[in-house]
């Protein structure tokens, strides 16, 4: 593991580099992506969303950095569910994205990203964390397991 790497939350002078990384991931992974995304956005967030998520107390995002450079992030959520009388009001935190840029991906950073997100949910007393991950994306399937996380469902799409 890296000395320098260091994980904190992010601020808002972090767009460009969040939403830059949010550009790359995106941009390695548009050969998958359904035809129905038409073409890739030059944003991928707004910064008007990113200080949103900033301001709710639901959402977080920590930046993981590299010699003040920022190299990665994950952004989670609290999911409440509202579903029947069985489930509705059940908490789980989502992680809504996690990336690595390219360069740093053997430095173990998306492990110390979601191990920040798991303390996240603990202190907000939440025992659940969850991640939906694209079956073509191999690389965070393996982080996910080696982090003991389990598949719980499968999602299936059929373009028509």
């Amino acid at each position: 593991m890296n000395n320098n790497i260091k994980i904190r939350l992010a601020k808002k002078d972090d767009y460009s580099s969040v939403n830059a990384l949010y550009y790359e991931s995106y941009s390695k992974d548009a050969h998958a992506l359904p035809k129905s995304y038409n073409k890739m956005p030059d944003t991928i967030i707004k910064r008007s969303e990113f200080i949103d998520i900033l301001d709710d107390n639901n959402w977080d995002i920590f930046v993981a950095e590299n010699d003040k450079d920022i190299v990665g992030f994950i952004c989670i959520a609290i999911e409440i569910e509202k579903g029947n009388k069985f489930t509705k009001g059940f908490m789980r935190v989502s992680i809504e994205e996690l990336y690595c840029s390219a360069k740093h991906q053997e430095q173990k950073v998306c492990n110390q990203l979601i191990r920040t997100a798991e303390k996240w949910a603990k202190k907000k007393h939440i025992n659940e964390l969850t991640s939906m991950l694209y079956n073509y994306n191999k690389d965070f399937s393996k982080i996910f397991e080696k982090n003991n996380y389990k598949a719980f469902s499968t999602r299936v799409n059929k373009e028509i």
